[in-house]
């Protein structure tokens, strides 16, 4: 890969840069994993934004997206878009596929080992225009999905097949100290199934199946629902702090404003630390959220980190001065400490001290006669059992959604015809099958804390004689195929009326 082109200007006030560059390939193959080449993107071109304008900082610089674009291509083409758990699980990620997949496919053996592969097809692309903030546009076509059981008798396999286009904003977030990608729609054109005979004959549940990738695969990457943190805002080296201040895009580049800050010499004196915010009651992991503040002679409130306790486990000092409590799966109290640190190392030794009550685990739901029922047309019962590790059954608060499945292979082809909200402790809701059709039925369950868990079954409604159960999908995000580039966001269903 060889960089190329540059342009660099300096104005009155503080120094300002612009930069255009761009690769160029030199690789003599694509990856493996990889069935076909492609060609290099077009560069973007376009001419070099105004620095001066807008938000006043010592620094500013922009970037061709064309470089961006390049540098996708590369990753794509050396096969660095093709992961797998035991990939990650490399960089310490653990998607702990055995425990939240074996309740999806209960027909799988007892013995069975769950892993997923991921191979984005062709090389994805960013495009941008001018926006506040810095929005971008990830288009990625042919992202293909394999969740594959392995086992004592072999091992079985379901893939999906994706096309999407996702945009979102990168952008400051100055509560948090961070910058924050806001995924601003994700609109996914197709998602289809191959082998849903197979998944069908080990009892998949389709939508729980989404509903995992979507709330566990995808966030232990990205880390997050809804705004994703990216890094910190501030980056600090020998003394010196750098403070993004502003981010933007045009139709061709993206581009930031930076602000410098000295570290004070001979500072002794610790900053004091004290509490925002914090929970109140039991909460569930999403409301598990300490927030403090810090004041210092020497140090900007901004520049102050912050050392967190949890259980007498000490994370990392942080600029962020949000700290999120509790972990998936676990639920009880949490002591909680935390002292702020000023620029020259000093710490408070009075830090705050609190304790969080938090219910880490969802409730369990199972739909009554499995996942695949032939019924009979017109009024049909719908029931289900529900339980949970701290709210009594009797207090969760289920709903029922109910889809007609208009295309058995794509998972978002689908229609809402029916929704209630029921009342605490329900566990059946009458619905009207039109006979000959095919749905879907969703039962979610919400506990006292905000938790929440879902389960599904497909209904063949009779036409008066024995129908065989045909293979269905439900509707629901889908977020893990954007899981490379950290898009993540609401997916609307395509049909379905948003909530």
């Amino acid at each position: 890969m060889q960089l190329a082109g540059g342009e660099f200007r300096t104005e009155q006030g503080g120094l300002l840069a612009a930069v255009s560059a761009g690769l160029e390939s030199q690789l003599s193959a694509p990856a493996g994993c990889l069935e076909d080449d492609a060609p290099p993107p077009e560069g973007d071109g376009g001419p070099l934004p105004d620095l001066t304008e807008g938000v006043q900082a010592h620094a500013a610089a922009s970037l061709d997206l064309g470089l961006v674009n390049d540098i996708l291509y590369n990753v794509w083409r050396a096969g660095l878009m093709c992961l797998s758990d035991a990939y990650l699980e490399v960089f310490g990620i653990d998607l702990e596929l055995d425990r939240h997949v074996a309740p999806l496919v209960p027909g799988f053996p007892p013995d069975t080992e769950f892993g997923i592969e991921v191979r984005v097809m062709q090389p994805p692309r960013v495009t941008a225009s001018a926006a506040e903030g810095a929005r971008v546009t990830l288009v990625a076509r042919q992202i293909e999905v394999d969740l594959v059981g392995r086992h004592s008798d072999g091992q079985d396999e379901i893939s999906v097949m994706a096309d999407l286009e996702a945009t979102a904003e990168v952008s400051i977030d100055h509560d948090t100290r961070s910058l924050i990608l806001r995924p601003a729609g994700i609109d996914i054109q197709s998602l289809r199934v191959d082998d849903w005979v197979g998944g069908e004959s080990l009892g998949l549940d389709a939508a729980r199946l989404v509903d995992v990738l979507e709330n566990h695969l995808a966030p232990k990457i990205l880390k997050d629902l809804g705004d994703i943190p990216l890094t910190d805002s501030i980056v600090g080296f020998e003394g010196v702090y750098v403070l993004v201040r502003d981010l933007f895009t045009t139709d061709a580049h993206v581009g930031g404003k930076l602000d410098l800050f000295v570290a004070p010499e001979d500072d002794t004196t610790p900053p004091a630390t004290s509490v925002e915010s914090r929970p109140e009651g039991l909460v569930g992991l999403n409301e598990a959220v300490v927030r403090v503040s810090g004041s210092d002679a020497e140090t900007p409130e901004e520049l102050l980190r912050y050392r967190a306790v949890i259980d007498g486990d000490e994370r990392e000092l942080t600029f962020n001065p949000e700290i999120q409590i509790g972990e998936p799966g676990q639920s009880g109290p949490r002591r909680v400490e935390v002292s702020a640190v000023d620029l020259a190392g000093n710490e408070d030794p009075d830090p705050v001290v609190l304790n969080v009550e938090v219910d880490g685990k969802p409730p369990v739901v199972a739909i009554d006669g499995g996942g695949t029922q032939t019924v009979s047309g017109g009024d049909f019962e719908l029931s289900w059992s529900q339980s949970d590790d701290l709210t009594p059954a009797g207090e969760l608060e289920p709903r029922v959604e109910l889809y007609r499945i208009r295309n058995p292979t794509d998972l978002l082809d689908v229609e809402l015809v029916d929704e209630a909200e029921l009342s605490p402790g329900a566990t059946a809701y009458d619905l009207s099958l039109e006979p000959g059709e095919l749905y879907r039925a969703e039962v979610r369950v919400r506990d006292q804390a905000g938790n929440e868990a879902i389960a599904s079954a497909r209904l063949r409604a009779s036409a008066g004689g024995c129908a065989a159960g045909a293979p269905g999908a439900g509707g629901a995000g889908v977020a893990m195929f954007v899981l490379a580039f950290a898009l993540l966001a609401s997916l609307r269903r395509r049909g379905a009326k948003m909530r």
